[in-house]
């Protein structure tokens, strides 16, 4: 649960979102680096299960509070200029996650066919 904050922020850090999974290219720690200093950001990583509705909501109102905020990923650019320059912006969220063991072991989650929500942002 993420409103129950499970590692302690330092509320003064710019927080680098990402899946928890993923990790930095070399070049893009290098920019966060230069941009914000090496002692000067966190991670805030996204569970691989990901977030429901609700836990989503909670991890924007503490973002809110935090004066820069790093998505490693395309997509939040895309969807900012919409909400910006459109009048009615809708996404498709998933809050589920199925478990799947690869042959070599390792864990994965994806997001199944079912459960989508079209939310009006």
């Amino acid at each position: 649960m993420y409103g129950k904050r499970r590692v302690k922020w330092n509320d003064n850090k710019v927080k680098v979102i990402i899946n928890e999974q993923h990790k930095l290219l070399p070049e893009q720690e290098m920019l966060i680096n230069k941009e914000f200093g090496k002692d000067g950001w966190e991670f805030l990583l996204v569970p691989a299960k990901g977030w429901d509705v609700k836990e989503t909501e909670e991890v924007a109102d503490s973002i809110l509070k935090i004066n820069d905020t790093v998505f490693v990923s395309p997509v939040p650019l895309l969807l900012a200029i919409a909400c910006i320059r459109l009048n009615h912006t809708y996404l498709f969220f998933n809050p589920n996650r199925e478990k799947k063991e690869l042959p070599n072991g390792k864990v994965i989650f994806t997001v199944p066919a079912k459960g989508w929500e079209l939310l009006y942002i």
